[in-house]
């Protein structure tokens, strides 16, 4: 059978535009410090979490609104819906509460110097236990500073709590990185199931207000580097179009539910 000229172009544009729309998005986590980079994959409405092994970690589904997490030592699986996230934040927040509170009544006979190095040395522990305290306003505000990170162009916004600078993210507009629109919409609603999970978990509200300012406008941080009082911590973001393997978001065969603990 012969074609013509413009019959091959068209097919092969057809075929490129299938490629394209069955790729999926790949997102490198490079953390400083560390050798090898966190990958999370996303497509067709899930995402899926890579360990240093390659093996899925846990995978989301935007659809099912759930997360699953995957024991492989055990040969095991949790599924957790949003009642049941919502449930296992306010037993963690609790038990962190009592164990919080126990400590206190045993910090409350030791010398003022020893008190305060234990109160440290919990909020390193558990660092929700600080968020919880009366504590000044946390803000998001523009630094009117322009960069190039990894070839990608940004603006600097800067997130505080009163004067304290906590961090600041480079940002770039979506359209100038590699995330499909269909994958940054997933992403929008993971980070939200993990900042509300977080937030209720420990009152912390610093991750929610910077995705929520993030999604709202279309951004996607190229960097961020965390002020912590041992110094800044700097985590740098890569994207690519990359195709997942089938089984990525796939639960293993033999593996087993487990269910949800009680608290």
């Amino acid at each position: 059978m012969k074609y013509s000229v413009n019959t091959a172009i068209t097919l092969a544009s057809a075929f490129l535009m299938v490629s394209a729309a069955q790729a999926g998005t790949r997102i490198s986590t490079h953390i400083q410090g560390q050798e090898q980079a966190q990958q999370l994959y996303v497509h067709e409405g899930k995402a899926a979490s890579l360990d240093s092994s390659g093996r899925t970690e846990f995978i989301y589904d935007d659809k099912a609104g759930e997360m699953i997490t995957l024991m492989h030592e055990e040969g095991r699986y949790m599924r957790l819906n949003d009642e049941q996230m919502q449930q296992m934040a306010g037993g963690i927040s609790k038990m962190q509460d009592q164990a919080m509170k126990q400590m206190e009544e045993q910090m409350a006979n030791l010398p003022p110097e020893q008190r305060v190095q234990m109160q440290k040395m919990m909020e390193e522990m558990m660092p929700g236990m600080a968020n919880k305290k009366p504590s000044e306003k946390v803000s998001l505000e523009s630094s009117g500073k322009s960069d190039s990170i990894n070839g990608t162009d940004c603006e600097w916004i800067a997130l505080k709590r009163g004067d304290k600078l906590i961090s600041e993210a480079c940002v770039a507009d979506l359209d100038d990185t590699a995330i499909e629109s269909a994958d940054y919409q997933t992403l929008a609603g993971f980070f939200k199931k993990m900042s509300d999970f977080t937030s209720q978990m420990s009152g912390d509200v610093e991750d929610a207000m910077l995705n929520q300012h993030l999604f709202a406008n279309n951004k996607v941080p190229v960097q961020i580097k965390e002020h912590k009082d041992t110094g800044i911590q700097v985590i740098s973001l890569t994207f690519d179009s990359q195709q997942p393997k089938e089984d990525m978001f796939t639960i293993p065969k033999g593996y087993k539910q487990e269910s949800m603990p009680e608290f």
